[in-house]
Order: structure tokens, then sequence, then C-alpha cells
């Protein structure tokens, strides 16, 4: 624990020099530039250039230079160079990073009320999903954000999750007990995993590759892209379509970067973020049906005969823990998004 706190603060402190030094090649830090100066925000992501997390991040710096007359640029930093997915929330939180994607997960042990949108099976399809995280509802999702020290300005995504492990096919729950698996850091994703069985092993995404190819753990849980982008499936041999959580990634600003904005470049910023939404989710899942075939390529076996309602009942309870911690208006938040599974 001493030695993941130490290395949380130096990937801080080097966010905080990055910040410094962009400020200075930008005339002047996040919103306190004179009028007409160029502003140069700092988007972080732990994945790679080959990710839809850069490829939305590119269409967010190019929407953002457009719609600013080429005063707010977004200086984009992949591969984990400003930490894991927790110290880009420390950092946000700070001020020190001004854009990032954490998924509604790994922001968990900040925002618990978000973990709404964790829990198993409670979008039925992308569509559904997208009703929520685009529509009226989603104004009840950002009151969840006051007051944490950044807030979301859209709704990207990574996707369906799917498990895979190199010990076994996997097609109903009693196949799953006694595999080590990794998990996000948050105890729903802890606790349905336990349900069925599995130990769940917590770590940080960046940390994933190497515990799977060592044997740290038998198995993980992503979507096709990531899978895909992690070449996960070169340490994994078997992928079960259990598509048990949609994993949302609120594309947020620190609070401290939001206020030294004047009003104009927080209007462009927010359009900006809206614009690249569907370049994100287009990357991320507009061809999953290709992306599950460069994994069968790659020698993945699938199960596809998952039985997802058996996985769904054993996963249920978790529900249950999400109401018992937020009472009333946590369960009238559950019901408003599987209001929307039936709407077209």
């Amino acid at each position: 624990m001493r030695v993941q706190l130490v290395r949380s603060r130096m990937l801080i402190l080097l966010a905080v020099f990055v910040s410094l030094s962009f400020g200075i090649l930008s005339h002047g830090e996040a919103g306190t530039s004179p009028q007409g100066n160029v502003v140069v925000l700092r988007y972080a992501t732990s994945l790679s250039e080959d990710s839809a997390y850069y490829k939305g991040a590119v269409a967010l710096a190019q929407a953002a230079d457009e719609l600013s007359g080429g005063r707010l640029q977004v200086k984009i930093f992949a591969n984990a160079q400003l930490g894991t997915d927790r110290d880009m929330v420390e950092g946000m939180q700070l001020g020190s990073i001004d854009l990032a994607s954490p998924s509604t997960g790994a922001m968990g042990a900040v925002i618990p009320a978000a973990n709404v949108l964790d829990l198993p099976y409670i979008f039925d399809d992308y569509a559904h999903a997208y009703r929520v995280l685009d529509g009226p509802i989603s104004e009840r999702l950002y009151k969840l954000f006051d007051g944490v020290g950044f807030h979301p300005l859209g709704y990207w995504e990574i996707g369906f999750r799917n498990l895979t492990n190199k010990v076994r096919p996997v097609r109903v729950p009693a196949d799953v007990k006694g595999l080590k698996l990794r998990t996000l850091p948050v105890a729903i994703h802890q606790q349905a995993w336990s349900l069925v069985g599995a130990q769940p092993v917590a770590l940080d995404f960046t940390e994933v590759y190497n515990a799977l190819d060592s044997g740290v753990v038998d198995g993980q849980e992503n979507p096709f892209n990531i899978i895909l982008t992690g070449k996960l499936y070169e340490v994994q041999k078997y992928l079960s379509l259990t598509q048990h959580v949609y994993g949302a990634a609120p594309t947020s600003v620190s609070d401290k970067t939001w206020q030294k904005l004047p009003p104009d470049l927080q209007k462009a910023l927010k359009a900006a973020v809206i614009r690249s939404v569907a370049v994100q989710r287009k990357a991320a899942s507009g061809d999953v049906d290709g992306q599950l075939q460069k994994l069968i390529g790659f020698g993945m076996q699938v199960e596809k005969d998952v039985d997802r309602a058996a996985f769904q009942k054993a996963m249920q309870p978790v529900w249950k823990l999400y109401v018992d911690r937020f009472g009333k208006a946590g369960q009238d938040l559950i019901d408003a998004i599987r209001g929307e599974a039936s709407k077209q």
C-alpha cells in the first residue's frame, strides 16, 4: 500500500510539472490566459494510440480547435503517461489533469452512486444505454458528480464487457467457480463475480497483461475493443459472450480547470466533447462483429451460447446492495434506467 501511495504521489507531481510546462508554452494555464491567448488542456488516458479512447481524444482536440477559433488546444497523453485511472481521477480533483475519461467503474471509490451504471445487466443493449446517457436521465447522472472536483461533459464508452480466461470454456455460472478474475477495484464488480464463485482480484488495467501472463490471475472481463488494443488475446484462450456490464466512460473536466475558463471556451469545450462522442463510440463498438472475428483469428475460442439469464439471476443480489446503500433515490434511479429499456 505504501509503495502504491508513493507511486500515486509521484505521478501526480509529474502531472503538475506537465501542467506548469504546458501553461508556459501556451502563454498561461487553463482559463487564466487573457482573451485571445491559446489555452492548452491536458487529456489523459491509460490506453494506447490505437484505442477508441485515443480516437475520441483526437476528435475532441480537433473540435475544440475548430469551435474556439484555435484558442483552445487539447494535448493528449496516452499510454498512462500521467498515471493510472485512479491517478487521473485524483489529478482532475487537484487540477493537475484537465480532462480524462475513466470508466464509472474506475470512479467508484470517489462517486459510488455512479456505479448504478455498472450494475450487472441493467442495460439490455447499446440503444438502451444511449437512451439513458444521452437523454433526460443523464441530467440526474450528472448531479451525482456535484462536489467531487470534476464533472462529465459527455459520455464515451468502453462497451459491453465479456469474460475471458485461460483455464476452460465458460457457459454457465458454475463454470466460473474458482477462477481468479481481475476486476476493477470496485465493490459492485467484485461482489458480482464472488456471487458466481470467482475469486476477484482488483488490478488497474495497466497491470492486467502481466498479471494474466504470469498467472497471478486466470482471466478478466472487458469489451472486444479493449481485449484487442491490450493484446489480451495473447495471454487468454477462452472468450465467453457474457455481456454482463456496459462500461460507460464519462469524459470529464476538472472543476478547477472549468472555473478558470471564460464562458465562451466553456461552451466550446462542452460542444467539442459532445461532438467527439459519436466518433469514440463508433471506434469502440461500431463494428463489434468485426472485432470478434479478429479475436477468433488470433486463436481465441468463443463461447457464444452463454446462459446470460443464469448469470443475470446469480448476479442480481448486487442490485439490492446498491439500494441498501443509496435507499429510495438509488431504487428510483434503477427504475428510471430500466424504464428506458422498452422505449424505441
